[in-house]
């Protein structure tokens, strides 16, 4: 509770009691105060001999225009945000006023080397004993929402950090050995949208997932103060299969009302691994609108057809005879560009890293299908998924092989670990054939100057020493670089 004792930290420590929160969840979670002037912990780093840099790289520190420094957080209830390991690697930190609309309510450190809040799952290092013993991670909205269940002894209560779930939330929550995801938020509209954002980056998983909404638009951290664990125990029991829920109310919608609603649904649903799982939703999809099943996939494909093109080139052309073929090309190479390009479609922020090694892709369909994907990326307007992938393919013969790359890249544990191995991979290759060839121009120079230093005298070894130098040299540098890799 440091910095809670102040007279400034007093406002910040009545807050968390005024939302029920003990002593110890305080202490237990780290919470503090970061005072008004800006000035506070770089006074206490200086007296630690931590210098700026170390604090501006951390994001805890800023500097302005005029050179001087302050405190990245002022004025705010702070929060620590620990990895899966327990370890302090950024900060959420609340506005002390709601009548005060001078910043945003909640801030979080800003995108450093540790901090990534696409790949922090808060509580979650508090959570995993629990998580492992029961097989059952509840994944709530808010901070305080997560401490509440936590005061309760719902440990297995854990919360993105106000964004999206992203494949990288989905890899720890699957290392964390859930079997069950319950999504508990708030009962609002704000809260259902919530629900909708986590579905998208959690149904490829393949663990049961069900929804649970608080009805009068409480929030849990509330409920769970007042009433204790037990009601939303309970709720747990009753809680809706996700499926259900999503479709809740479609019966009663018409006209375009429906048809925009059924689009998400099917979003959603487009997103699971099995094909027998999606035509099985689908059907049930049918029965509970009274619309068709060919009715529904015929909208999906009018839908994923009208994937924006790029105007400034024209993508994924139909390889010719200019295209490297590959007769030749060793299975695991042609596996690896697989592998890469389902994760770049599973993460399309991740292109940038792969582009280069587009040159090298000597499968003609995957060159097919990288190119469109590229394309796709470079256009601003364009959503990146497989179906605007496969929309953008149209009926080219490479199309049967985009589902398969990515139902493969869904089973690593993050498209960012598989992009990074696969490019590893494939620059070390790279390096190998290059060395290859250095060998073989050397040997053909040794070959060259040996002829001719036979029919010439023993002079003419002499005629071309630098070249050959400079290719034993790269190739000793092509050496040392493979045997580090």
């Amino acid at each position: 509770m440091r910095g809670l004792s102040t007279p400034e930290g007093r406002v910040a420590l009545d807050y968390v009691r005024g939302r029920g929160l003990q002593s110890a969840t305080i202490q237990a979670f780290g919470i503090g105060c970061a005072p008004a002037s800006g000035q506070a912990l770089l006074h206490a780093a200086r007296a630690e001999g931590i210098e700026f840099p170390v604090l501006e790289a951390a994001g805890l520190a800023r500097q302005n225009e005029q050179g001087r420094s302050y405190d990245f957080f002022r004025g705010r209830l702070t929060i620590p945000i620990r990895d899966r390991e327990g370890r302090p690697v950024g900060f959420g930190a609340r506005r002390l006023s709601d009548g005060d609309e001078s910043g945003p309510k909640y801030v979080n450190t800003a995108e450093t080397r540790l901090f990534h809040k696409g790949r922090l799952v808060y509580a979650l290092d508090k959570a995993l004993a629990q998580v492992r013993r029961t097989g059952h991670i509840v994944l709530m909205e808010g901070y305080t929402d997560v401490m509440a269940a936590h005061q309760v002894g719902l440990t297995q209560c854990v919360a993105v950090l106000g964004t999206a779930t992203t494949d990288d939330h989905a890899a720890l929550i699957r290392r964390s050995g859930a079997r069950r995801i319950t999504l508990l938020f708030d009962g609002d509209e704000a809260g259902r949208k919530a629900a909708w954002k986590a579905l998208t980056g959690l149904l490829h998983l393949e663990v049961a997932i069900d929804v649970v909404s608080l009805g009068g638009g409480e929030d849990p951290c509330d409920v769970l103060v007042r009433e204790g664990a037990a009601p939303l125990v309970a709720q747990f029991e009753l809680a809706r299969d996700w499926f259900d829920f999503v479709c809740e109310g479609l019966a009663a919608l018409r006209g375009v009302e429906l048809s925009r609603a059924v689009d998400q649904v099917l979003e959603l649903v487009a997103r699971l691994p099995r094909p027998v799982l999606r035509e099985s939703l689908v059907q049930d999809l049918s029965r509970r609108i009274g619309i068709s099943v060919g009715a529904l996939r015929e909208q999906w494909r009018a839908t994923h057809s009208k994937s924006p093109r790029p105007a400034r080139r024209e993508p994924a052309p139909a390889p010719t005879a200019s295209v490297v073929q590959d007769a030749g090309l060793p299975p695991l190479v042609r596996e690896s560009f697989g592998r890469l390009i389902g994760a770049l479609v599973l993460d399309p922020s991740l292109v940038p890293l792969a582009r280069p090694t587009r040159e090298r892709c000597a499968d003609a369909e995957l060159a097919v299908i990288f190119d469109a994907l590229l394309a796709l990326y470079a256009d601003e307007n364009s959503v990146i998924d497989e179906n605007a992938l496969l929309g953008l393919l149209g009926e080219h013969p490479a199309h049967h092989r985009v589902v398969p790359l990515v139902e493969d890249a869904r089973n690593a544990e993050s498209p960012r670990e598989l992009v990074e191995g696969e490019l590893r991979f494939l620059d070390t290759l790279e390096r190998r054939r290059q060395a290859e060839q250095l060998l073989a121009d050397a040997r053909r120079f040794d070959a060259e100057l040996a002829l001719r230093a036979s029919s010439g005298g023993a002079a003419l070894l002499h005629e071309r020493p630098d070249e050959l130098f400079q290719h034993e040299a790269a190739l000793d540098a092509q050496s040392r670089g493979l045997a580090a890799s």
